[in-house]
């Protein structure tokens, strides 16, 4: 076990720390949604890439995403500082170059270069974006338990980090598509791509240097010796039990569901207005609306969770999901402010899930050490996020073949393609978050156990303070 020394002559815990690691975040965001809005639209619309061949070549790689973040992380455990320096603060200071050049390189333009060299500029920019994203998001994620021991502070640092993940997705999600697209056509504009790319990868970087120069890393861990430690963390050990926990299997299902089709409408709301509506200026008002939904979730969650079961609350909203996507797919919504409006019931819907689903991993930590007996927050949250990833790969695979089966032509333009697609690809948009809403319904009300008298069992068990209320409160700010 590590023994814990504060630094001495450092400033205080302050709005410092709270803006920095809220600017940590709203950098990283900047480049992840030039990758997750478009760099689907830029490879297979704009470059001519096979949707199919899309899918697979980021099913691959994201497999290896699965296993990144273990990686990043056991390698900042240890090659540990000497001489009390910054533990995270070096990953993030050269991560952030890599990242602000890597966000460029994946919007170069290659559409007078041949198949098999656009193929490998997809597949290659996407394995070095990742692994650069990986070398910042990880470190800077873990930099808050070194910046405070007080829950408070630690519950502020998770809200501001919220705060900067929303704010960083606006400008990709409502400015940038009424700059890439062409307003009239709804065609993407390909030149274009490169110097937006440029742009929020230097604002990236700049945001970064900003939390590495704003945050104070105040906690300096050191090992005590071989012969007093405890037995050692083992992942494959963690893996198995977790996969014999039926709360950890339920919400593993979720999460995944959560990734592969409840959130799949950064990428498909942009063929669905491009495509059905003919109208893209509707994608910057479809993912403000998004936001909105999230912001008002999250000035809701409290009240609600003084009413409700938690277990409830990520559960039965899953119903009126489903019954919304249904009328989906049967109607013609032939309306965009139709489309957009159920796109933000569904939003507001799933909110609950989308807020909570950090502090049900927790629970589920505490219920793993309850029945265990061991303490292994790193390997059980490397559980879930294994799954999260290869999800999430699966899922844009499965995407990238689905838009072939709407009967969709890469190398059309919005004006060409047959008539039915844009039915096809309003339909298809519908049924992912219908899929997604079924699995997560089933998964949380039915196989996750962990409900609110469970969990004070598992307080009660762990010998902690069964004040619930305080834990709802801990779970809101995260």
């Amino acid at each position: 076990m590590a023994q814990i020394i504060m630094r001495e002559n450092v400033p205080k815990f302050g709005w410092k720390d709270k803006i920095g690691y809220a600017l940590g975040d709203f950098g990283c965001n900047l480049s992840f949604v030039m990758q997750s809005s478009f760099f689907m639209v830029y490879y297979v619309t704009c470059l001519g890439i096979n949707p199919a061949h899309y899918g697979l070549l980021i099913l691959l790689t994201k497999i290896w995403d699965g296993v990144n973040d273990p990686l990043v992380g056991s390698l900042t455990d240890k090659l540990r500082p000497k001489n009390g320096k910054d533990k995270f603060k070096p990953w993030i200071f050269f991560g952030s170059f890599l990242l602000a050049g890597v966000t460029m390189l994946m919007f170069m333009p290659l559409h007078n270069a041949s198949y098999a060299i656009r193929l490998l500029a997809c597949v290659v920019s996407y394995v070095m974006w990742d692994m650069c994203y990986t070398i910042v998001n990880v470190p800077y994620g873990t930099m808050s338990s070194v910046m405070t021991t007080n829950e408070l502070e630690r519950a502020d640092l998770s809200k501001w980090r919220a705060a900067g993940s929303l704010l960083g997705n606006v400008p990709a999600g409502v400015i940038l598509p009424l700059f890439l697209y062409n307003q009239v056509t709804g065609d993407p504009i390909q030149s274009r791509f490169l110097w937006t790319a440029v742009v929020m990868g230097l604002m990236t970087w700049v945001c970064l240097q900003a939390t590495i120069k704003l945050c104070t890393e105040r906690i300096i861990h050191v090992e005590e010796p071989a012969e007093k430690k405890q037995e050692q963390p083992h992942f494959f050990r963690t893996f198995l039990n977790c996969m014999q926990s039926r709360p950890m299997v339920g919400l593993i299902i979720a999460s995944v569901a959560l990734l592969m089709f409840m959130q799949s409408n950064n990428s498909t709301n942009q063929y669905v207005f491009m495509l059905y509506y003919n109208d893209t200026n509707w994608i910057s008002v479809a993912m403000l609306m998004n936001y909105v939904a999230q912001i008002a979730m999250m000035i809701l969650i409290r009240p609600l969770l003084k009413k409700f079961d938690r277990k409830a609350l990520c559960s039965i909203p899953f119903i009126a999901i489903i019954g919304i996507t249904v009328f989906m797919i049967v109607t013609p919504m032939s309306s965009p402010i139709s489309w957009v409006i159920c796109q933000f019931l569904i939003g507001m819907l799933q909110g609950s899930f989308v807020t909570l689903v950090w502090a049900l991993i927790s629970d589920c930590i505490d219920y793993m050490e309850a029945s265990t007996g061991r303490r292994e927050e790193g390997s059980v949250y490397s559980c879930v996020t294994l799954f999260r990833k290869i999800g999430s790969g699966v899922g844009s695979a499965l995407l990238g073949v689905a838009l072939t089966w709407t009967g969709y032509n890469e190398t059309l333009d919005v004006a060409s393609q047959a008539a039915n697609v844009g039915v096809n690809v309003k339909n298809l948009a519908a049924a992912y978050p219908l899929i997604g809403a079924i699995l997560i319904f089933v998964s949380m009300g039915l196989i996750y156990t962990l409900d609110n008298k469970k969990m004070e069992e598992v307080e009660k068990k762990l010998g902690r303070s069964t004040s619930f209320e305080a834990n709802i409160q801990s779970s809101h700010d995260d």
